[in-house]
């Protein structure tokens, strides 16, 4: 590329530089960096012509191009300088040519640099300013957009911390490209490209979907025109909206044709095939079809379709990069346990020994820790679906008139014939292929004692499961929770501890989101505690959030507790004590701790999440601080004891408490008091007529009984 460079234009290079050479000429790292520099020299100065910055440009990327850990190196040491220079070369220059060089040489600056420094390099020298801005111009030709997009792929792909800096500016941006009624094809896909790596990270999709990504999207899946970007809009569209069950969006993502599609991206990348314009990682698009396979609509089409033997060649990939296997071990097992919990799904697994014997290797020698646990999960899911989900089905199918679900009763009616004769089979001896459908008892492990409240919740909600931890104890309510996912337990610890923890319990407190529903580890755990017949309590934790699909069958016609709103906790707990004492629950005199993650300390390496350890010393604290008995039950003098030993300045509300003779419920009776009858009492009828010493009444009161 430097050899292009004209007489003229080394003419008008700086004395001190020499003639860029060609990186052919030399292959020694070395060597690299003297060219690199000298290519850095003439974009830094002012004498340089146009024509010699794209060459010195050109030389820059052409050192920077491949997988190769020299071209690693020559990213790394190349960035530290020339962003900045390249940048300002991609906006300011006049020349066609040299903007589009400069853009894609800052494109491959970002080439595998996850973990680097690179992509805050182009942030910080403004690098999405600038390509936002060529796209907003209407003069901007197609291949001067296609190598802005670029930039901006290379930061969203390689940083998902950017994340919300492209948006939504940078994605609106792409978006009205997309919405044009004529497309360059290039630009079609390459612009597809960016919406599809945005909807990778989870936590973007909610704002990609409300800019309007999803209708571009699915024009370009029904423009015949438009192929080589159908498969990149059909991994975004699955990735965007494969989990919901919202009533105007379900149409989209459970059509056959783009389930069928993506069955296909998966089959050409296990294949090492192109489709459409570019190859296909594997975990990218196994990503993809765990998402779609969360949807109950779509699991028997999915195994219809012939997805099980793909997820399960996914498991054990070879010739990939190291982190591409791990990633895509982790999604095909995790679509693999969203699959069992449908009955087609379960015989798919079933009927293939070698299938059941590549998730038996996961589960004990996965090549990650969370890989184990999810093979685990999805054994656990085949081992109990032959008895105990069978009479989770019956009950589903006597609730038709009461259940708010999506749930096809008529699907129902049909499996419980199937699992009878699995479960007939079982009792035989097995089903001929070495499955037996018992679950196989694991080590022995610490597991919960005594009966309890457990606790089953998404991960998202970890906060307000601690609050709620504390308030049960203050009440002397023997609570079992996991608040570190079990991080030190085998994959088959992890499997007993939840059993153990779900059959020990008085009743299970379901946390009831749409990350709950989504997710395959919760649905096992409320799916086990429905088979084992125990009371669940419905606890609604998102706002005018109404339960579908199998958490809404599980749930049933039960009602729930709203503890949505924060300012409503009060109310909320004391509403969660009224139905544990319906249901025959009461707490507990005795000595007793909450079980948090019942792994014991020794599984537990020195180092682990500093949050999720304050999160368990904050749990254990409010364990050690209960009171021995519940605050209702006390007597004036005990009352006053109690609030005493945890607050030395509270002397003064224990002297008012005991003067007018106040026991744990009369107590209660003043705090839970609306506004502004509470304030009138205590001035009106207990005499503290300064309002500083009422807020003072009112907090420790707080402290007590919340």
């Amino acid at each position: 590329a430097a050899a292009a460079a004209s007489s003229k234009a080394q003419s008008e290079m700086p004395a001190a530089p020499a003639p860029v050479p060609t990186p052919a000429e030399t292959t020694s790292s070395s060597k690299a960096n003297v060219i690199m520099s000298m290519a850095l020299s003439i974009l830094k100065s002012s004498t340089s012509s146009d024509d010699s910055k794209r060459s010195a440009a050109a030389t820059i990327q052409s050192l920077c191009e491949g997988d190769t850990e020299e071209a690693s190196a020559n990213r790394e040491f190349g960035s530290e300088s020339a962003v900045g220079l390249l940048v300002a070369l991609f906006a300011d220059s006049s020349v066609l040519e040299t903007r589009i060089t400069a853009a894609m040489t800052l494109w491959r600056f970002c080439w595998g640099s996850r973990g680097t420094d690179i992509p805050t390099r182009l942030v910080t020298h403004k690098a999405i300013a600038r390509a936002t801005s060529c796209l907003r111009d209407p003069d901007s030709p197609p291949s001067l957009l296609v190598a802005a997009i670029r930039v901006l792929n290379g930061i969203a792909a390689n940083d998902f911390d950017h994340h919300p800096a492209l948006m939504p500016g940078a994605l609106s941006a792409v978006l009205d490209i997309l919405n044009r009624e004529k497309l360059d094809d290039q630009l079609r896909s390459v612009a597809t490209g960016y919406v599809g790596i945005m909807a990778y990270n989870e936590t973007s999709r909610p704002q990609v979907v409300e800019l309007g990504a999803l209708k571009p999207l699915q024009h370009i899946l029904e423009d015949p025109v438009a192929k080589n970007a159908a498969p990149i809009a059909c991994i975004a569209l699955a990735n965007l909206i494969g989990r919901t069950e919202e009533s105007e969006l379900i149409h989209l993502i459970t059509d056959r044709a783009l389930l069928q599609q993506l069955v296909d991206i998966l089959a050409a990348s296990l294949e090492g095939r192109i489709i459409g314009v570019i190859s296909f990682r594997v975990f990218e698009i196994a990503m993809a079809l765990h998402n779609v396979s969360v949807n109950d609509q779509n699991k028997e089409l999915l195994v219809e379709l012939g997805v099980v033997p793909l997820l399960t060649r996914g498991l054990f990939l070879k010739n990939a990069p190291v982190i591409d296997i791990i990633m895509a071990q982790e999604y095909c097992a995790n679509a693999l346990w969203c699959l069992c919990f449908n009955r087609a799904g379960r015989q798919a697994v079933r009927s293939d020994k070698k299938i059941q014997t590549a998730l038996q290797r996961v589960a004990k020698a996965g090549y990650s820790k969370d890989a184990q646990k999810i093979a685990a999960g999805a054994l656990f899911v085949l081992s109990a679906s032959g008895s105990t989900f069978k009479r989770m089905r019956t009950l589903l199918l006597k609730r038709r008139s009461s259940i708010d679900s999506d749930l096809a009763l008529s699907q129902i009616s049909e499996s419980l014939t199937s699992e009878a004769a699995e479960s007939k089979q079982a009792e035989a001896g097995g089903e001929g292929n070495g499955h037996h459908a018992t679950r196989h008892a694991p080590a022995p492990v610490t597991v919960p004692t005594g009966k309890h409240i457990m606790i089953s919740y998404s991960w998202h909600n970890q906060p307000l499961v601690l609050k709620l931890v504390e308030a049960l104890q203050k009440r002397n309510y023997p609570v079992w929770v996991d608040v570190q996912m079990m991080s030190g337990a085998g994959a088959a610890s992890t499997l007993q501890f939840m059993g153990e923890a779900v059959e020990q319990a008085k009743a299970v407190l379901v946390f009831a989101s749409s990350a709950y529903r989504e997710s395959a580890n919760t649905r096992t755990e409320g799916e086990y505690a429905f088979a084992q017949k125990k009371p669940i309590i419905p606890i609604i934790v998102e706002k005018n959030y109404r339960p579908t699909s199998w958490l809404g069958a599980l749930i049933g016609s039960k009602l729930w507790i709203d503890f949505s709103e924060t300012q409503q906790l009060s109310a909320a707990i004391a509403a969660l004590v009224r139905e544990l004492t319906a249901l025959g629950i009461h707490p507990t005199d005795r000595s007793r701790r909450t079980s948090i993650d019942v792994v014991s300390e020794a599984t537990h390496p020195p180092g682990g999440d500093a949050s999720t350890a304050a999160a368990a010393a904050a749990v254990a604290a409010a364990a050690a601080a209960a009171p021995p008995a519940d605050p209702l039950s006390m007597t004036s003098e005990e009352l006053c004891s109690y609030i005493r030993s945890r607050d030395q300045n509270a002397d003064l509300v224990a002297k008012l408490l005991a003067a007018h003779q106040l026991d744990g419920r009369l107590a209660h009776e003043l705090f839970v008091l609306p506004e502004p009858a509470r304030m009138d009492m205590l001035r009106q009828d207990f005499g503290v007529s300064a309002a500083r010493d009422r807020l003072r009444v009112l907090t420790v009161l707080r402290d007590v009984f919340e």
